[in-house]
């Protein structure tokens, strides 16, 4: 009796043991999930937030028509701008480039949806090759930004 009775205690043991390696197998498949949902939804949360700095940006031109003016001239026509609009004009290209900096790095980092980066570069790389852009680039900002910003003024200027 006590030898059926410690075999039935096995085999409950084993099956206690499959049950056991099951269970494991399904936590880690439902892990897995929660960590691309998480992954997923914090790429959108990216892609917003980096949205709402860019419409921030143009929000503050909508909203300042001197600034608008100055960088509407500024863009073409650097010499045309006073010292002072001149200094407003730079701080605007570095906010821009900035901006287009931490884009291009978070892309890098795969921190954004599939194409949401590749969608903004073109604008980027148009908006920025007006003459005066160019200008303040290769006069004095390209020292100041990362090697993959550098890279791509590069490739918008040469095109």
């Amino acid at each position: 009796m006590g030898r059926v009775v410690l075999k039935n205690i096995k085999k409950y043991a084993l099956i206690a043991e499959v049950v056991g390696g099951i269970g494991i197998i399904i936590s880690i498949v439902y892990l897995a999930f929660q960590v691309s949902q998480n992954t997923a939804n914090m790429k959108a949360t990216n892609a917003m937030s980096y949205s709402a700095e860019l419409n921030a940006v143009r929000l503050l031109r909508v909203e300042n028509s001197e600034l608008d003016k100055i960088v509407r001239i500024g863009q073409q026509h650097l010499d045309s701008l006073s010292e002072d609009e001149t200094s407003r004009f730079y701080s605007y290209v570095l906010v821009r480039l900035s901006s287009l900096e931490n884009l291009l790095y978070m892309e890098e980092q795969g921190l954004f949806p599939d194409g949401y980066a590749d969608a903004l570069l073109p604008g980027y790389c148009a908006s920025l090759s007006a003459p005066s852009y160019r200008t303040i680039w290769a006069d004095t900002l390209s020292s100041f930004f990362s090697e993959r910003l550098r890279a791509f003024m590069e490739s918008c200027y040469s095109n």
